[in-house]
């Protein structure tokens, strides 16, 4: 038996994955529960406070409701998925959920308190992570892990030669087919006002031909990002007014990986000036600050220029207007 299989057999496992939940975090929730399929009394999924409307679809589609809050109290061991950060689990206190815990991410490590076996790995998606590690997957799994591989690699453009390795072990029939069908059409009205709304007060600077895209956002702050890496930015910035503070997001294209690291080099260290966490990885990152939104864009802005005008010293570099 798995160490998986062995750690959770017989108990109620909350799936626990980071608040608002995307398409990776729920896709690798639901390859967890098939592949714990009759070994668990009980598996549920909970992105806590919310969960985005493309992930939600992608599990009614597979026959999984996705829960926003669950009484600890009913369960007896825990599954955390795409995240290692106690402040990305929203309403819950990381002290007081239920053990046996395992940690499955595939951002920078974190010492998440308590955890009894964590399998982390810097890898495109966190389904890339999960998969060495369980056994043959149901159809509903392989559609899963093929729908988290293609958001989280925005359509393979962070895609490394084991996600293709991991695509093709996937596909058995028509499950690809499934993933995309998945995905389309899932973004909600409010994500795309979000998004328009925040580029009336978007801001560029360049590093020698390369674009850093920067703006404070209503809500949806990674849809904001990766939509700003779509149009054509290079780094993109994205900061929102949260509860006692804000949290801001970063996205990496591929035209500037191995020049900067958004977790090791901006996020965990603004992480740490501004009072909060941060971390991730090195292309998409993202903080929870005790801060003003205004304070903390200014800071990370002012490292990412810091960082960028080292890798080009000889770069005219200047705003955008």
């Amino acid at each position: 038996m798995n160490p998986l299989k062995q750690l959770f057999s017989e108990k109620n496992l909350l799936i626990l994955t980071h608040q608002h939940g995307d398409i990776d975090a729920i896709g690798t929730a639901i390859v967890l529960a098939e592949s714990l399929s009759g070994v668990v009394k009980s598996a549920t999924i909970v992105s806590p406070s919310s969960v985005s409307k493309a992930a939600n679809q992608l599990a009614k589609t597979l026959g999984y409701e996705v829960f926003t809050e669950a009484d600890l109290t009913r369960f007896d061991a825990t599954a955390m998925v795409d995240t290692s950060v106690p402040d990305h689990i929203a309403l819950f206190d990381a002290a007081k959920l239920p053990t046996p815990l395992a940690v499955i991410d595939h951002h920078a490590p974190s010492d998440f308190p308590g955890a009894t076996i964590k399998i982390v790995a810097q890898l495109p998606s966190c389904v890339e992570v999960l998969l060495p590690h369980i056994g043959e997957l149901t159809r509903k799994a392989r559609v899963a892990a093929l729908a988290a591989i293609l958001a989280d690699t925005r359509q393979f453009n962070q895609a490394t030669r084991s996600t293709f390795e991991a695509v093709i072990s996937l596909m058995k029939d028509d499950e690809y087919v499934q993933a995309l069908n998945s995905l389309r059409g899932g973004q909600d009205i409010s994500e795309k006002i979000a998004v328009l709304k925040a580029l009336q007060n978007l801001k560029l600077e360049k590093h020698k031909g390369y674009l850093l895209a920067y703006c404070k956002a209503g809500s949806f702050e990674a849809t904001v990002a990766n939509q700003l890496i779509r149009l054509g930015a290079d780094v993109a910035i994205v900061v929102t007014e949260k509860d006692e503070g804000c949290r801001i997001t970063g996205r990496l294209a591929r035209s500037l990986e191995g020049r900067l690291d958004l977790a090791k080099e901006v996020f965990e260290p603004i992480g740490r000036q501004l009072n909060g966490s941060g971390g991730g990885h090195s292309a998409a990152s993202s903080a929870n600050l005790k801060s003003e939104p205004e304070k903390a864009l200014s800071a990370t802005v002012k490292v990412i220029n810091r960082l960028l005008t080292a890798s080009f010293r000889d770069s005219d570099d200047g705003n955008v207007d």
